[in-house]
């Protein structure tokens, strides 16, 4: 039968608890939460200050394939990131499942929001590059949709940048896309990756005409090319099915409409719905990408930012030239590194059999009806 701990011996302990619990302590404790950095402890409470606003450079759209528009080749607006890849396409926005998506020359989709992938232009008259000017965006196989998937689309793409969403997308209006006409020069023609990588329907006078320059995705319509099944058509009856990637949707079920380079054009009317047009997204405020994560001390105007990989790997939260907060596993010492955290005296010992106080692996103090023997065994 073992014996309990007298009482002079459970004090002896509990000093030596005392002590070790002291020498251990941070001299700040400062924990991020699991949701943000949120800090708590040692003054007063940070908070998220994450800038948004218009892009300023193409830096700025580059996290979501998409081109830098300045105001000023912008209908005067606002400057913008437009994407450079079709909706549903490789680095285009994602297509919701709100949005039917069926192969071209298959299902047919003639209700709701439709969007079709496949090949989406006349075989003979496409091409998979723009001529030596950069870009292989294939102007052949392009998904297309009709007006309300596109809106529903742009609508609920939510693309992140440093791990927040950024859900400001919607479709071009018909004042911006007359400043894309303005200026295709700079922000498409012979543009490469450069530019938004429209491509050209390549008609002039209801002939073919390669537009040097700019890929090619001359319209599949007509009675040997059914490829967008559902979507209107060349007659009222939209017998004919047709794909028209170098048409693009923009807001109020208005067109962009480049049939070729000289009749590049905003159609001012609006476009029957069920139209299958391309779908580009655009938006005028992004979170800037440097002050992502970023919090500020409200008592001294104190910048700290949680991107700490140029001060110390282990580092969760600093300032311009030191760490604050380590990650979890790790203290900072007295000179500002974050290291290893030493083992702490606790009261969950589960592992070692009845210990009610444990430090390092060993025990301090037993249960009720134990006492403790020189190697910390019970």
């Amino acid at each position: 039968m073992k014996k309990a701990f007298s009482l002079v011996e459970i004090l002896v302990a509990l000093i030596i608890v005392s002590l070790i619990t002291a020498a251990l302590a941070p001299v700040i404790t400062k924990k991020l939460s699991s949701a943000g950095i949120t800090i708590i402890g040692g003054g007063s409470q940070e908070s998220t200050e994450t800038q948004w606003g218009e892009p300023r450079n193409q830096a700025d759209c580059n996290p979501y394939n998409a081109l830098y528009i300045p105001k000023v080749m912008n209908g005067g607006a606002k400057s913008i990131c437009a994407t450079k890849y079709n909706a549903g396409d490789a680095n285009g926005a994602d297509i919701p499942s709100t949005v039917t998506t069926v192969t071209t020359a298959g299902t047919y989709c003639n209700s709701g929001n439709c969007c079709w992938k496949g090949t989406t232009a006349n075989p003979s008259l496409c091409t998979t590059n723009d001529g030596g000017y950069g870009s292989n965006y294939n102007g052949c196989t392009r998904t297309v949709c009709n007006y309300p998937a596109s809106v529903a689309i742009c609508s609920s793409w939510a693309p992140k940048t440093k791990g927040l969403e950024v859900k400001t997308w919607r479709l071009a209006t018909r004042s911006e896309a007359q400043g894309w006409v303005d200026n295709q020069d700079t922000l498409n023609h012979k543009q490469g990756v450069n530019g938004l990588q429209l491509c050209s329907g390549g008609m002039t006078g209801g002939s073919f005409t390669s537009v040097e320059g700019n890929v090619q995705c001359s319209p599949a319509n007509g009675t040997g090319y059914k490829y967008c099944h559902g979507a209107y058509g060349d007659d009222s009856s939209g017998g004919y099915h047709s794909c028209f990637a170098h048409d693009y949707w923009l807001d109020g079920s208005a067109e962009l409409n480049f049939a070729g380079r000289s009749t590049f054009h905003v159609v001012q009317e609006q476009a029957n719905s069920h139209y299958a047009f391309s779908t580009r997204c655009v938006t005028d405020n992004i979170p800037y990408p440097e002050t992502i994560g970023t919090v500020s001390n409200g008592s001294s105007g104190s910048i700290y930012k949680n991107d700490c990989a140029d001060i110390d790997a282990n580092c969760a939260l600093c300032a311009t030239d030191k760490c604050v907060v380590c990650k979890d596993g790790y203290d900072l010492s007295e000179a500002g590194v974050c290291e290893e955290e030493a083992a702490v005296v606790s009261a969950a010992c589960n592992d070692i059999e009845n210990c009610s106080m444990c430090y390092d692996g060993k025990c301090l103090a037993c249960k009720s009806g134990y006492e403790l023997i020189n190697d910390g065994a019970n």
